[in-house]
């Protein structure tokens, strides 16, 4: 049996933990979800990596996650550092982090498919949701580098309609509005991948 790896890169969105840090409901892990809807059908065996930390931004992404990444050999890679790296970065900065991480990626002996993702709006006006009130136009560098990097883009930033019942906390979305809002985009871009 054939084996489908996909590493799941990012922040506290992937980690699947809110503001309290914890994993705990309505929060959760979109990535065992993903896992499961990219079974059905595939008679490759299908393993998704959980690749995400609490207050993770690209430089971590650059200099912590990838010596992880080459171990798991993925087949495809996920990564999402907007949320942090529009309060933490400059648009500059991040750019260059996710360019290397990119070139590394492709680098590997058996260079894996790779999906930047945008991901869930802010909302309210807590100061978490007030540090990151430009994520869009970081959102943007992933839309040029997808066309610059020739890599995927699954843009879901637009798609969201978010309610406070979506993002309680104003930037963690909970488990249940990732698997209406993120899921089936993430399966439409992974699932043609996959025997």
């Amino acid at each position: 049996m054939q084996i489908f790896d996909v590493a799941c890169f990012g922040t506290s969105l992937t980690e699947g933990t809110g503001n309290d840090g914890a994993g705990s409901p309505p929060f959760g892990s979109y990535v065992p979800v993903l896992q499961r809807a990219l079974a059905p059908g595939k008679s490759s065996r299908v393993r998704c990596y959980n690749f995400g930390s609490g207050g993770a931004w690209s430089t971590v992404g650059m200099t912590n996650y990838l010596t992880a990444l080459k171990n798991v050999r993925p087949r495809a890679v996920i990564i999402e550092f907007m949320m942090n790296d529009c309060a933490l970065l400059s648009t500059a900065d991040s750019t260059a982090n996710h360019l290397t991480i990119i070139n590394t990626l492709k680098a590997l002996p058996a260079p894996p498919a790779i999906f930047l993702v945008t991901m869930n709006p802010v909302i309210g006006n807590s100061s978490s949701a007030i540090a990151r009130i430009n994520l869009n136009t970081y959102n943007d560098i992933y839309r040029s580098l997808s066309l610059s990097e020739n890599v995927g883009l699954i843009d879901t930033y637009p798609n969201w309609a978010a309610t406070p019942t979506d993002i309680p906390d104003g930037v963690h979305p909970t488990l249940a509005a990732n698997i209406a809002k993120l899921i089936p985009r993430l399966v439409a871009a992974l699932s043609p991948l996959i025997q």
